[in-house]
């Protein structure tokens, strides 16, 4: 990718704002960008904050297949299913949960296939790379995927200056990611 590209693709990610209208924090800006370069569609991210939200940086990606339908269609046989477990026919209940699960499964499958990519950077990255428990990210979530620090959400239960120092480690991590996966494109 020359010099010029990354440019455009940097200024593209100014442009673009969450749902209250908000641009995307400076210090994960870059990222994200690095994320959309490689076919990941980013649908939400933080910086990490200390007075506000999580004190770690982390970015949401999912799928470029809209399973939405899927999703919305399998909820509602669960609620057909639990009502009519509620009113004593297992059998028709566990019919309908099954029918549900393979409904998510259908559902999860791309973004299965988005979040195993993402896999095999961190395998990569993580390699010949040394770093504590709580520094290294990981993913997870369930039905969607957030990349973070392993010990973000353990933030809230920190002093003051450890969570301080914590961000600061966080958001190094998520930098030198960053720049490892600008290697790849």
């Amino acid at each position: 990718m020359t010099q010029k590209q990354w440019e455009k693709i940097l200024k593209e990610n100014l442009k673009k704002a969450d749902k209250l209208g908000k641009g995307i924090d400076p210090g994960i800006r870059e990222v994200v960008a690095v994320f959309n370069a490689l076919g990941f569609k980013t649908t939400a991210s933080c910086e990490g904050h200390l007075d506000h939200g999580v004190a770690g940086p982390w970015i949401d990606f999912e799928s470029e297949v809209d399973t939405e339908k899927i999703g919305n269609k399998a909820q509602e046989i669960i609620l057909r299913a639990q009502k009519l477990s509620d009113t004593g026919n297992s059998r028709k209940a566990n019919i309908l949960f099954k029918k549900a699960h393979l409904l998510f499964k259908k559902y999860e499958k791309p973004h299965l296939k988005e979040r195993k990519k993402m896999a095999d950077f961190l395998d990569e990255f993580y390699k010949n790379r040394e770093v504590d428990f709580h520094t290294r990210l990981h993913i997870q979530g369930f039905r969607h995927s957030r990349l973070e620090n392993q010990g973000a959400a353990y933030q809230d239960i920190q002093s003051p200056s450890t969570c301080k120092s914590n961000l600061k480690k966080y958001q190094k991590e998520m930098k030198e990611f960053s720049n490892f996966l600008k290697s790849k494109l």
